[in-house]
Formats: C-alpha cells, structure tokens, sequence
C-alpha cells in the first residue's frame, strides 16, 4: 500500500473507552503529521554465546495543528494525553471524503427528484 502523503490526509480521532459504533472526530486546522514504528534489539549474552532477537516496539503519532478550544478532535487528543487514555486514529484520503460527500449530494439530489416525480404524478 502506498504511503499518503500529509496533504492528501487527514486524521480521525476516537477515544477508545467510546461505545462502539459512536463517531470519530476530526482533528481541525491540521497542518501535517507523521507516523512511524520503531523496534528495539534483545541483545543477551550467555555462556554459549550472544542471542539477538526482537525487542519492544513502540508507535509514534506526530501531528501539528493550529489550536482551537472549541475543535472536538483537538479536544479528544488532548483529553488522551493528559489523562494517559489510548485513542483510536484513522488515517483517511481526503479525496475519499470529498467522494463520500460528492455522493451524498448526488443522493440527496436524486431522492428530491424522485419526490416531485411522485407528487406530480398524484402518488
């Protein structure tokens, strides 16, 4: 799969102890954000020798947005930190949002028609 690049996304945010199917957040006015994993090295000696293997991996989230008291998502982010609680993040194209919303129209445009259809037809 092909990394997006900051511009072509945008971020979703949930905390996790929310019911589930509740909405996600969208975190306003985001400028960018980067998203990486980084795994330590087990390194053991012992008397036959050293062992290498996989140590703990840890996940980083870095996200820069311009400050808004009233912003839901900023509001869930900061909620996470401060109370040390997990929150679920999304990734997602915005070229996908602007699809679903271009749909979503395009339905709304489709269901008025069919109803002046129906009432010009005595229905």
């Amino acid at each position: 799969m092909a990394r997006l690049n900051g511009k072509d996304s945008l971020l979703l945010v949930q905390p996790s102890d929310n019911a589930l199917g509740a909405e996600g957040f969208l975190i306003g006015d985001q400028t960018e954000h980067t998203h990486s994993y980084e795994r330590e090295l087990t390194d053991e000696q012992t008397k036959f020798g050293r062992i290498l293997g996989p140590g703990q991996l840890s996940e980083s989230l870095d996200v820069t947005f311009y400050g808004s008291t009233d912003d839901p998502g900023q509001a869930a982010v900061l909620e996470a930190i401060k109370k040390g609680k997990q929150l679920k993040v999304w990734e997602v194209k915005s070229t996908l949002i602007k699809t679903v919303s271009t749909i979503h129209c395009l339905l709304s445009l489709m269901l008025n028609r069919l109803k002046n259809q129906h009432l010009q037809m005595g229905f």
